[in-house]
């Protein structure tokens, strides 16, 4: 990718326009030694010479005119796109009431929203934990992010990734205790489970079409799932419905060990939900058309990056 920047035809074409590269540096509020050198640059990179040198007033060459004219509707469009942003910018305002699980918001939701922030400095954000869609017909929330497409009627849904769900244990713990191969092997272990409200604790693990239910010696519950990642860092005891999202850079690190030899608990479905009423509303509906495409992508290479490093097939 070339590094001469959209700057650089904005001066040519401005200079082609008023006859001279000083007053096209002074336009631009550039300094006339810096404007030279992008000219140069521009010229360098296309090996082509653009305008007539130690000729007044500012002469473009055949070259120079041609990129001229391919150039003026390019710098013309941007600019209409560039003030098109700004104006929705100003205009873009209000609150957005958002709910996640506890871990994905402060791991992953938030970064995006502050991202979202810098672009629209108006839109005000209140994050909530773990509502679900019945807050969301009440009005508590204007988006849930949750597990499983909702049912309901009349709720705008929108797929924005998948939770692959990978059974781990630290080293130190298989150390002490052996690492369990088969579902039947947790009766002899500790288990710390996620019981918060955007899904039901696993009752089963799935490998090639089969299906097998399990106990452990020792049951934890717990509603925080970064609480259980961090007791099975610990050395505590295992999890098997460890979302990868919160757990794959720690296997990489070698800080966390996946059991079960491929036994896992079924990969769940993530949306981002809202009524059509809210999605009607422009803020509410610009942020979800921005966040989702996102949270797609990044789901994408996530899973690309696990199988290259990991070797987990996700």
């Amino acid at each position: 990718m070339s590094d001469v920047s959209l700057k650089s035809w904005e001066l040519l074409v401005c200079a082609a326009e008023m006859g001279s590269v000083q007053q096209a540096a002074d336009r631009l509020e550039l300094d006339p030694t810096t404007a030279g050198r992008m000219l140069v640059k521009l010229e360098r990179w296309l090996g082509r010479t653009l305008f007539v040198r130690r000729v007044r007033p500012f002469a473009l060459t055949e070259a120079g005119r041609s990129a001229v004219e391919k150039m003026r509707p390019v710098l013309e469009s941007y600019h209409q796109v560039e003030s098109s942003l700004r104006r929705d910018s100003s205009e873009l305002k209000g609150l957005i009431r958002i709910s996640a699980a506890g871990g994905y918001a402060s791991e992953k939701l938030i970064p995006e929203i502050m991202r979202f922030s810098d672009i629209y400095p108006q839109v005000e954000f209140d994050i909530s934990v773990a509502r679900t869609e019945r807050d969301l017909q009440r009005d508590l929330v204007d988006i849930v992010l949750v597990t499983d497409k909702p049912k309901t009627e009349n709720l705008v849904a929108l797929w924005r990734d998948h939770s692959v769900f990978i059974p781990i244990a630290s080293p130190e713990y298989l150390n002490r205790f052996g690492r369990p191969e088969h579902p039947a092997d947790l009766a002899a272990h500790t288990g710390f489970c996620y019981t918060g409200p955007v899904r039901e604790p696993a009752a089963f693990l799935e490998k090639d079409g089969k299906r097998a239910y399990f106990t452990w010696k020792r049951r934890i519950t717990v509603s925080d799932i970064l609480a259980v990642k961090n007791a099975v860092l610990e050395g505590y005891g295992c999890a098997v419905d460890m979302p990868i999202v919160h757990c794959y850079r720690e296997i990489e690190e070698g800080k966390l060990v996946p059991i079960l030899g491929g036994w896992r608990v079924p990969t769940r479905d993530l949306f981002a939900v809202t009524t059509e009423e809210k999605y009607g509303l422009k803020r509410i509906r610009t942020f979800l058309d921005w966040y989702v495409p996102r949270s797609v992508t990044a789901g994408r290479l996530r899973d690309r990056t696990i199988a290259e490093r990991i070797g987990l097939l996700i």
